[in-house]
């Protein structure tokens, strides 16, 4: 963090004050920085590269091995995907009344793991329709 900071500092983003009762510095963002963050904040944001994400890889590598039943590592994902929307579920609940913050990124969260169960659910439902080698009985 102190490195992101440090190059904020040198491109005049940010500016920093020596604490006398300590080794940390304080950091206040500069008129530079405002009018920088104001600008990263209404640019859209960029969707069109998808994310490195290692369930894809995990679930397509898994799709080209011989030999591989692909059903126990889908409802395996599923059922933690799951268990994380509950988990989110609970902290959106548990929220203070007037906290704004804290609800909406329970939401995206929520909405982002249940987008990701859908996408496991149609990796099942295409697979069951092919009738693909990958689901080999097991023995």
């Amino acid at each position: 963090m102190y490195t992101t900071l440090q190059r904020l500092e040198r491109d005049g983003l940010v500016a920093s004050e020596e604490i006398v009762d300590g080794p940390q510095k304080a950091f206040q963002i500069t008129r530079a920085g405002e009018a920088e963050l104001r600008a990263w904040i209404e640019a859209p944001s960029d969707p069109s590269a998808p994310p490195r994400d290692e369930l894809v890889i995990k679930v397509l590598i898994g799709l080209s091995l011989s030999g591989v039943d692909m059903r126990r590592p889908l409802q395996v994902h599923r059922r933690h995907l799951v268990e994380l929307m509950q988990r989110y579920t609970h902290v959106k609940a548990a929220a203070a009344e007037d906290d704004l913050v804290l609800p909406l990124v329970a939401d995206f969260e929520l909405f982002r793991l249940d987008g990701t169960v859908r996408w496991l659910d149609a990796v099942d439902t295409r697979l069951a329709r092919a009738a693909a080698p990958h689901w080999e009985s097991q023995p």
